[in-house]
């Protein structure tokens, strides 16, 4: 090493010394970056989870509430359907009644059609 210089030497050592301390560094980085990128990643990932089981928690809910109310809809409707029918019963009786009446000159304003327009507590019926 006689034809290199004392000071040329040293200048290469430094050189080569701050080479090998940036290449640590730059190693050191990308190691560091990759912890945040996987922890990121794994935080994005649970976030996702999280909010996937609330989604589906929600419309689970949606769907029992839907359930719900298709029942209590089905079971008005054969109420519904049920006061109809005894309505209708009830007017085919009150037309049969009408029309065993006799038919005379007071215009169907006679007592016994009067009386059958209103119920057993004496009340009118309404339309």
């Amino acid at each position: 090493m006689n034809w290199i210089s004392k000071p040329a030497t040293t200048l290469i050592f430094a050189a080569v010394l701050i080479f090998a301390v940036a290449l640590l560094g730059y190693g050191t980085m990308t190691t560091i970056k990759a912890m945040l990128d996987n922890a990121a990643e794994t935080a994005r990932l649970e976030r996702d989870a999280h909010w996937q089981g609330e989604i589906a928690r929600a419309n689970e809910m949606a769907a029992q509430n839907i359930i719900a109310q298709m029942k209590i809809s089905s079971r008005l409707e054969a109420d519904a359907r049920a006061t109809i029918d005894t309505m209708k019963t009830k007017l085919s009786e009150l037309e049969e009644a009408n029309a065993a009446l006799p038919y005379d000159i007071a215009c169907g304003l006679d007592r016994d059609r009067t009386r059958l327009l209103t119920d057993k507590t004496g009340s009118h019926r309404e339309n």
